[in-house]
């Protein structure tokens, strides 16, 4: 089993990989912003998940260290609190980019959801359009990896979701 050291310097490495990514993508001379803003988007959700990681180990530490005191409860409530913040903070985005969508034109959606593989897309009004490309947007890496596991996706489990998503529509899958 690995050591907290050893978890905190593959989580450290995994974020920075994102970073890097996403520094070279804003670097490119012609970026592309929508890939841009999506693997922004990957970094602040893994510095997310890392967040809520390491406040669900500290909160069991501390209960560990002092079970039933008054410090104990102030800790799990500060924590509630933080979690209760970033799940406002998701909330929020998932609002604006609903609001996004609706800006959207026509082109602008039907070029996302060609970028997304959305099969049927040519047939589909400006509203299916806009659902289509929000529904596989939120689809899961767990999901991407089960289409590239099914699609025979060489080396899909140390892809991003991004390169999964390149990967699948690659494959026509």
């Amino acid at each position: 089993m690995a050591t907290l050291e050893q978890m905190g310097e593959l989580v450290s490495e995994q974020l920075r990989q994102r970073v890097d990514r996403l520094v070279s993508a804003v670097e490119d001379d012609t970026p592309d912003f929508l890939e841009v803003a999506s693997l922004a988007d990957a970094v602040g959700e893994f510095a997310d998940t890392i967040a809520e990681i390491y406040s669900d180990l500290e909160q069991t530490l501390m209960g560990g260290l002092s079970r039933g005191s008054d410090s104990n409860r102030q800790v799990g409530g500060a924590r509630q609190g933080q979690r209760s913040r970033t799940a406002r903070r998701h909330q929020q985005a998932r609002r604006d980019a609903a609001t996004d969508e609706e800006e959207k034109t026509k082109d602008e959606l039907l070029e996302q959801a060609r970028e997304l593989n959305v099969h049927g897309r040519s047939s589909m009004a400006k509203d299916e359009l806009a659902q289509a490309v929000e529904a596989e947007e939120s689809v899961t890496k767990d999901e991407l990896l089960e289409r590239a596991r099914e699609a025979a996706v060489e080396g899909r489990s140390s892809m991003t979701k991004e390169e999964l998503r390149e990967a699948l529509r690659e494959a026509g899958a």
